[in-house]
């Protein structure tokens, strides 16, 4: 008995292929009386294509962006997931807000105030970044200590949004901070001698410096994608963040500059991070901060730096308010800059609604001085009254 498998498509009529014999099986040691038997062996069929299992859309309309389901066979992309997002996050705002401190992107233990520019904590270490952060560009802000207490300490820096919260500033190497114990400044784990101690009543300004050219290695509301009804933010490889040439990291205590903490530092998008402690066995109330941002001035200005511009506040981070132009940097005054701005537009004022006769008599009124006073001391006086005219961008 022959199989004849049927002929490939295209053949001759009537043509067959021949297949190869049948496997004869049997045992040599099979007794004589007992036939030998034989089973034919049907060569293999080559199978047709498999259908793909289906795959689950996931992410924006029209992104394609697919997860493979159970079994699928051709998978058209894969897509790892992430940390789950709520779909309330202040991330996924798309509108202009204000550069606050972040009400999630914090250590539990610590509390906000209403405006959420006051930080408060009564435990270990415990980290609050801000809702804004920036790559490029030269940056400032300044935090005042409310309070310590005898157990209390800060940390005041900046940290990208990889940094672990429930930890110091500094501790990792996304953050970099001024530490109020000792006046040191700390980064991944490590410290060293820096500036002065500082502590409660203290004025703590941060500077960071990014020249053009880094990555934000941040993600937004474009890394999000949807499955089964949750969001998640896609993980996506990136290579590791470079030095970035010129980049540094400076503060200021009460006006004066530290020096430079940290230069050459990683690209990437840092954020106004504090970090706040206290033993609770040992105190009972909680170490507390307040932050500025410079929307209403500064306690004093910022540093002017060698190889960098004058720093920019770090409420336009978030851009201008719709409706209103961005503030120019001539126009960024301290509190005591802006004092002695009000006093000379007073002094105009007073003058603008005087008769041109009295103000012409005040204009060449010779200086007061006390008899017998030495040339030299005139002048000194003669400069110091000419002082309250300026704008107090020294201050």
């Amino acid at each position: 008995m022959d199989w004849q498998q049927p002929p490939p498509a295209g053949a001759a009529p009537g043509a067959a292929t021949q297949l190869p014999p049948p496997v004869t099986t049997g045992s040599a040691a099979a007794p004589p009386h007992h036939a030998k038997t034989t089973q034919m062996v049907r060569p293999p069929v080559p199978l047709g294509p498999v259908a793909a299992a289906p795959t689950k859309r996931v992410g924006r309309k029209g992104a394609g962006r697919r997860i493979m389901s159970v079994g699928a066979a051709e998978p058209e992309e894969l897509v790892k997931l992430g940390p789950e997002i709520s779909r309330t996050s202040e991330r996924l705002r798309t509108g202009w807000r204000p550069v606050q401190l972040s009400a999630e992107d914090k250590a539990t233990p610590v509390v906000l105030d209403d405006r959420q520019l006051t930080a408060s904590s009564s435990a270990g270490y415990s980290m609050v970044r801000a809702t804004h952060g920036a790559f490029t560009g030269t940056w400032y802000y300044e935090v005042k200590v409310d309070q310590l207490g005898p157990t209390g300490a800060a940390r005041i820096g900046w940290s990208t949004r990889h940094a672990e919260l429930n930890a110091p500033v500094g501790a990792d190497k996304c953050g970099f901070s001024y530490r109020s114990a000792q006046g040191s400044k700390v980064h991944a784990a490590w410290r060293d001698d820096y500036g002065e101690p500082f502590g409660q009543g203290d004025v703590v300004g941060c500077v960071l410096h990014m020249p053009e050219g880094g990555r934000p290695f941040e993600r937004g509301v474009a890394d999000v994608v949807k499955y089964k009804g949750k969001l998640y933010f896609e993980e996506q490889e990136q290579a590791d963040p470079q030095k970035l040439p010129g980049s540094f990291v400076a503060f200021t205590l009460n006006g004066r500059l530290q020096g430079k903490a940290y230069e050459d530092i990683a690209e990437g998008t840092y954020c106004p991070a504090i970090s706040l402690y206290t033993n609770p066995t040992k105190q009972q109330t909680a170490a507390t901060v307040t932050v500025n941002f410079g929307e209403q001035g500064f306690a004093f200005d910022p540093p002017q730096i060698d190889g960098c511009q004058t720093p920019r506040p770090a409420f336009e981070m978030a851009g201008p308010r719709p409706g209103q132009q961005q503030q120019q940097p001539e126009q960024r005054l301290s509190a005591q800059g802006q004092a002695a701005s009000e006093q000379l537009e007073q002094q105009q004022a007073r003058q603008a609604t005087e008769p041109p006769e009295q103000h012409l008599q005040q204009e060449v009124r010779p200086m007061e001085v006390e008899p017998g006073a030495a040339p030299a001391q005139q002048q000194q006086s003669a400069s110091e009254q000419a002082a309250p005219g300026s704008t107090g961008m020294g201050g």
